[in-house]
This record gives structure tokens, C-alpha cells and sequence, in this order.
């Protein structure tokens, strides 16, 4: 089945697939249902990058502007081990990279990513929505195919874009939606893009197994969606020290990343 991104009237929201990576790359939006991967449209939607399951949204509902869900839990791969499939979309030079870039988190815990022979949940890797790149969050509880959707060919131009993906896969939510954020940063939504608003809701519920990281792979740089010159995000007066690292693209797994993929799936010692 196919996701129709324009309106999921089952939540009585609107929403539109986009990339999250707001680096002065092209964000579009599917034109029609045939323009997505195959996504379950009875129990999924999609938010900025990630792929949100229905039932394990609480409340049940995401409302466009910056007023959307409160908490979401997502369901970590059993054994740490992901079954991966690729389709004809992708090419043997992206499978590597995508195995590399998997590898990256397996260093640091027990989790890895295999080729998929019978196993029943597995992971899709396709880029049959050519508009978009995003990935379903964890393992999930009902949907049997999780899809990773790198449609764009820039996506898979930069690792850190793949690397980031992969910590959705593995079930991380985004560093400054955590419940505690605003105690860090400031989310400046006048110079936010409306139509984007939604990628900034704070997860009230959110498990934050480390302080506040600026460094984390799974943060927004200051500029996400942000209006031409502007910034969206800005560090706290007193974590003012803090905003170089805001102002750049996260590229490499920060300490608390390497923490956080620990507590999830156990250390290698």
C-alpha cells in the first residue's frame, strides 16, 4: 500500500513528507500516493524524516504546529539485529554504504544489521519515493516491513545522512524534541517555515539517558527549516558555548550517542 501524504483523515491532521535535512537542499512533497515507498497507511504517518506508528503515539494524534503528540515510544529490533532487504532501486554501491554506515553504530553496542533471508520483520531499503528520504522509527509493534526511503541521490551523497537515519531505524528520536530542551535551547518559530512547525514538538515522555547534546548525530543544525538567513534553534545564554556546535551539521556519533545506543541494546564490554 502507498501512504497518501496530502491527508490522513484517520487523525484529522495534514501532513507532508519532507527531508529534515534543511542544508540548502530542495524539500519536496509527494504529488500523488504512487509517489511514496510502500508504507502502511492504516497504522503509519510520517513526520519530517521519521515514520510514526499510530498505536504507539500517546495521546493518539499529531497536529500540525508545533502542537502534535506528546509522547512515542519506539519498539527496539529484538537481539539488536536488524534483517535488511534492499530493492532493485538501490544500487550495490549504496548497499555498502548503507552497511557502513550501520557498522558505525554496531561498534559502539550490540546491535548490527544483517541481509534478510525468511526473517519476518525486516527492514525495506528502497528508493522508490524519489521526492523524499525517510525511515520508520525502531522496530515497531505492528507492521511487519519497516521502510528506509533514500530517494533523493543527495542523501546518499553524505554519510551523516545515512548515519542519522540509521539512529531512527535503531529507534532515536531527535536530540531537541526531548522533553527537557527548552531548558537549552530556544525554538524561534517566527523563523520557522510553517509549514514545517511540526518538526520541532517536544516529546514530553522522552528517555533522555544523558544531558543535553549539542553534538548528537540525531540534532537539528540551527538553520532546519528555517526561513532564508535565520536560525530555528539557538542555545540557551548559558549554553551559549554550545551554539558553534548548533551551527554545523552533526557528522560523527557523539559520546552521548554512543551512550544512549548502549542503554537501548547493551555495551560491547
Amino acid at each position: 500500500m502507498t501512504l497518501n501524504v496530502r491527508n490522513v483523515s484517520k487523525l484529522g491532521v495534514v501532513l507532508t513528507i519532507v527531508a529534515m535535512f534543511a542544508s540548502g537542499c530542495a524539500m519536496k512533497s509527494a504529488t500523488s500516493p504512487g509517489d511514496s515507498a510502500d508504507i502502511d497507511t492504516e497504522n503509519s504517518i510520517v513526520s519530517g524524516d521519521m515514520i510514526l506508528d499510530i498505536n504507539e503515539m500517546r495521546p493518539a494524534g499529531v497536529q500540525e504546529g508545533a502542537k502534535g503528540f506528546t509522547a512515542y515510544s519506539s519498539v527496539p529490533w529484538t537481539g539488536g539485529v536488524i534483517p535488511v532487504l534492499f530493492d532493485s532501486t538501490v544500487s550495490s554501491t549504496r548497499r555498502s554504504k548503507f552497511f557502513a554506515q550501520c557498522a558505525i553504530w554496531s561498534t559502539y553496542a550490540k546491535v548490527k544489521c544483517i541481509t534478510r533471508t525468511t526473517q519476518a520483520k525486516y527492514l525495506l531499503v528502497t528508493a522508490k519515493d524519489t521526492t523524499n528520504c525517510y525511515t520508520h522509527l525502531g522496530m515497531g509493534s505492528t507492521t511487519a516491513i519497516r521502510v528506509f526511503n533514500f530517494g533523493m541521490n543527495w542523501c546518499w551523497d553524505y554519510d551523516w545522512a545515512i548515519l542519522h537515519d540509521i539512529g531512527h531505524v535503531m529507534g532515536l528520536m531527535h536530540e531537541h524534541q526531548r522533553s527537557d530542551r527548552d531548558a537549552y535551547i530556544q525554538i524561534l518559530p517566527s523563523n520557522i517555515l510553517p509549514a514545517f512547525a511540526f518538526a520541532f514538538d517536544i516529546l514530553t515522555t522522552s528517555q533522555n539517558v544523558t544531558p543535553y547534546d549539542f553534538r548528537s548525530i540525531m540534532q537539528y543544525p540551527s538553520y532546519s527549516y528555517a526561513i532564508s538567513g535565520k536560525k530555528s534553534i539557538v542555545a540557551r545564554p548559558a549554553y551559549a558555548s554550545q551554539q558553534q556546535y548548533l551551527d554545523v551539521q552533526p557528522t560523527v556519533l557523539s559520546k552521548g550517542d554512543k551512550i544512549t545506543i548502549q542503554k537501548i541494546y547493551g555495551s560491547l564490554l
